[in-house]
């Protein structure tokens, strides 16, 4: 069981500091993109959440000589490091944390194996005519190539699967109701998702929330972070189309049972407004175009606020710039008097 307790204090001494770090940049990115909003880029908001992926990535004791902590100070040397829980409960709690994360990595990756199998497996290839479509959005947005666009009658909406060979899967009721203007804004806002490689931080945010899954502000963001994505390629669908209220109509028409308010229940209690009407209110609000001085000042913006943030370890202090006068307290002398005794046996040798 030694090396189980081991284990145990070894992930409460990252996941402790982590669990902070990520709450306070969460709250510091949340405050700057909504006093931003109207002055920075999607793209740039939507890029605050790579930036706290990274925090869950990188170590919690990441320093930086920028760090905004170090306007703290420096944090002190304590003697002992003594734990919060005792040695039971940290095990009992990285075993739930351990079960936890096994339980939502197993959905994930059953889910995606599912979708493929009921989205992809059950659909036919798209008539020439989508495909000609699918092919000139492809161009609107700089692709090098379109994926293969599939109709499946199962489908609920519009959709990207597929991470590296992603393929555009269309409810076939859209296809026959729809029309072809309507397609091509739909199938621009798909590959628009292609482009950014959403699938890509979609994937790393479900990681990221089947590791923090005990963490309400990891959850929070995730969710206000598929919204910008959802912004992002509008913004980028819109512009290529040409015509940024014609896409909005297109998308009002399509997604208009969505955008009406759902039955009373647990939203009652906890309302939240759906993803459509936040789409739509952005799109007649979206700026003709912003200046490459205003998109610089969001880049540099965002990079200072990461480079700022990010690292959000504190240095110590080093122990022997404290003299043996300053410290306050017998039991603390005779700590340091003790541990300069055992640091002397170690250099002597053995005779």
């Amino acid at each position: 069981m030694s090396g189980w307790h081991a284990a145990a204090d070894a992930w409460w001494s990252w996941i402790g500091p982590l669990s902070v770090q990520c709450a306070v940049l969460a709250f510091v990115f949340a405050l700057t993109d909504r006093l931003l909003a109207q002055r920075m880029p999607v793209r740039v908001r939507a890029a605050f959440g790579w930036a706290l992926l990274a925090r869950v990535a990188l170590p919690p004791g990441l320093e930086s000589p920028v760090a905004v902590v170090r306007l703290l100070g420096e944090q002190p040397v304590a003697e002992e490091s003594p734990a919060i829980f005792g040695a039971q409960a940290t095990l009992a709690l990285f075993a739930t944390w351990l079960a936890g994360a096994l339980v939502l990595s197993t959905a994930l990756v059953v889910r995606a194996v599912r979708d493929r199998r009921t989205w992809i497996h059950a659909a036919i290839p798209a008539d020439y005519d989508v495909r000609d479509l699918a092919l000139q959005a492809a161009r609107r947005l700089g692709l090098a190539r379109a994926p293969r666009v599939l109709v499946a009658a199962n489908a609920v909406g519009p959709a990207v699967i597929g991470l590296f060979r992603p393929v555009v899967v269309i409810p076939v009721d859209l296809v026959q109701r729809a029309s072809s203007r309507h397609l091509e804004h739909v199938l621009l806002h798909e590959l628009a998702h292609v482009a950014r490689r959403d699938a890509l931080s979609a994937l790393a945010w479900s990681m990221a929330r089947a590791v923090l899954w005990f963490h309400p502000a990891v959850h929070l963001y995730a969710r206000h972070a598929a919204t910008l994505r959802e912004l992002a390629c509008d913004e980028r669908a819109a512009s290529a189309a040409g015509d940024a209220q014609r896409y909005r109509r297109t998308l009002l028409e399509i997604a208009r049972p969505l955008a009406s308010p759902g039955p009373l229940g647990a939203s009652a209690f906890f309302p939240v407004e759906p993803q459509i009407l936040v789409r739509l209110r952005a799109l007649e609000r979206l700026p003709r175009s912003s200046s490459a001085r205003q998109r610089a000042a969001a880049i540099a913006t965002f990079a200072l606020l990461a480079a700022c943030c990010v690292p959000l370890a504190r240095p110590c202090a080093t122990p022997s710039t404290i003299a043996f006068d300053d410290l306050e307290g017998c039991m603390r002398k005779r700590f340091a008097v003790m541990a300069a005794l055992a640091a002397e046996a170690r250099t002597t040798p053995d005779r």
